[in-house]
């Protein structure tokens, strides 16, 4: 295929700590969860690129996929990274992809810039405006249930988000999951018998099949082709 995946969010998107399940050497793991982007090798990087949700998704259209190179930010820095660096520096075109992937992260991240919770929807969903009039695909889910629990995304985003659901259980967010460990999506879980990792609650590989399973039927349900 010729066009590909764009995933916007921020480290659950970037697949912070998936390195750990590599046999690579010098692997940056701590008692507790902290990140050093230069311990962060070239070869860590790639593994844990072929085994995020978005390459998870991209394999399963047969494409390719693009995630914002820095680990992090908020939401508004990610509708910002479309409007500066997206065209201006990494060279793409809206027209590159065909779906966009929009994983809202906390809304504190921006209310500590004094932006609030609706200024925050509004610029996401002026962004994702501008992919689906080039004829682009948008889909999105959510950290924290601040967010899909506002009357304005349920108004704009509707058709765009996409639920969390595991063994039965259904979450406008996946901040619920992260925080049980009985669901066995992080890396805390795998990780906390070794005292090692035991409060990083980023996706463990099981976590990024599982949001990438749910973006596929979401598509699916959608009729979405590339």
């Amino acid at each position: 295929m010729s066009k590909g995946i764009l995933g916007l969010g921020c480290s659950y998107t970037w697949g912070e700590g998936l390195y750990f399940y590599s046999d690579l050497d010098n692997l940056p793991f701590s008692e507790n969860h902290m990140f050093d982007f230069n311990k962060v090798t070239p070869a860590m990087m790639l593994y844990k690129n072929k085994h995020r949700f978005i390459d998870l998704i991209s394999n399963h259209y047969n494409t390719w996929c693009w995630v914002e190179p820095g680990n992090g930010g908020t939401n508004i820095q990610f509708c910002d990274y479309i409007e500066t660096n997206f065209k201006n520096r990494d060279k793409f075109n809206y027209n590159d992809f065909s779906l966009l992937v929009f994983q809202f992260t906390q809304v504190s991240r921006d209310l500590k810039n004094d932006i609030d919770v609706y200024t925050q929807i509004e610029t996401v969903d002026s962004i994702c405006k501008k992919f689906e009039k080039n004829g682009i695909k948008v889909v999105s889910f959510c950290w924290d249930e601040e967010i899909p629990n506002n009357f304005l995304y349920n108004r704009l985003f509707k058709n765009r988000h996409i639920d969390i659901t595991i063994n039965g259980i259904t979450k406008p967010a996946f901040d619920y999951f992260i925080w049980n460990d009985e669901y066995n999506i992080t890396i805390a879980s795998d990780f906390k018998t070794k005292n090692l990792q035991k409060n990083d609650l980023h996706f463990n590989k099981k976590g990024h099949r599982l949001i990438a399973d749910l973006i596929i039927k979401k598509l699916e349900q959608d009729k979405f082709t590339l």
